[in-house]
């Protein structure tokens, strides 16, 4: 199984974050667009992971000990590709998001697993492999999202599967914060 852990978002988020996906998909030539049933913000990414190995995941997130917290979405930012970028929504980060990530990746280690070296850079996909028609200085003006603010109280294991030539991504497990 192909394992994440995530936040995930609430409707009113997913539902503007998709109308700046909009606005951004008619401003570029080419790229792949998750959808917003699949926006979401990484926490950390598992990779395969044999079945047997699930109560080792449930048991590093419900060991991390972090409070409910507010995260703020911005504007738009991208990940430079050779085959064209990866653009995305920016998150307002507070120490509380360093800190949980932190926690659920120390945790995860302690317990076998292999995780990504590069830095932590919370985030959410919009658009992978995209070609701007005049550039990603174009995308700016009038089509960034405005800011929306909201509480996080949870995370979520995903499994991710290739549907029909798509991702889909499917909660497996709740780990409620604070509790």
């Amino acid at each position: 199984m192909r394992l994440f852990i995530a936040i995930e978002l609430p409707a009113d988020v997913k539902d503007q974050t998709e109308r700046a996906a909009g606005d951004l998909k008619q401003r570029v030539e080419a790229g792949r667009f998750p959808g917003k049933q699949n926006y979401h913000i990484t926490l950390a990414f598992l990779g395969e992971v044999p079945r047997q190995r699930l109560d080792s995941v449930k048991s590093a997130m419900d060991s991390c000990r972090a409070e409910p917290f507010t995260l703020t979405l911005g504007g738009l930012g991208r990940f430079r590709r050779r085959e064209g970028d990866v653009v995305w929504r920016k998150v307002e980060a507070p120490d509380a998001l360093f800190s949980l990530q932190k926690d659920l990746s120390d945790s995860l280690i302690q317990r076998g697993f292999e995780l990504e070296s590069r830095k932590f850079t919370p985030h959410i996909t919009l658009a992978r492999g995209a070609v701007f028609k005049n550039g990603f200085g174009t995308v700016a003006p009038g089509s960034a999202p405005d800011d929306v603010s909201f509480t996080v109280s949870r995370m979520t294991l995903m499994e991710s599967r290739l549907t029909g030539g798509k991702r889909v991504y499917t909660p497996m497990y709740t780990t409620v914060l604070g509790a």
